[in-house]
């Protein structure tokens, strides 16, 4: 009984290294950045639902002009809230955009 335990954890170890070996040999796979995102202390929004902000993603890196459109989604933590809602008040967010359309996916406000 020890001895098909043994033979079987074997040939499991074995299927494992050859699925391993495959895998690291079928092809690399390069990394494609979807979205950026940038943080700012205070985002002031203003109720249109097309309009541009200024934000950077270091603080060395460029100022970027970032598109809001309809399509934006706006978040207060995990919560969906309205473009009304998160005009109200000035505070801290993390911005999702595209990186070569500079659209705006998504905003997500910090609590």
């Amino acid at each position: 009984m020890i001895d098909r335990t043994s033979q079987r954890l074997r040939a499991i170890a074995v299927c494992l290294l050859m699925i391993c070996a495959t895998s690291a040999t079928a092809g690399q796979k390069t990394l494609e950045v979807l979205e950026s995102a940038a943080e700012t202390d205070e985002l002031a929004l203003t109720s249109s639902p097309i309009q541009t902000v200024f934000l950077r993603e270091c603080d060395h890196c460029p100022m970027l002009a970032l598109s809001i459109d309809s399509a934006t989604q706006y978040f207060d933590g995990k919560s969906r809230i309205t473009l009304a809602r998160a005009a109200a008040v000035p505070r801290g967010a993390t911005v999702f955009f595209d990186k070569q359309s500079r659209i705006v996916s998504r905003i997500v406000f910090w609590r």
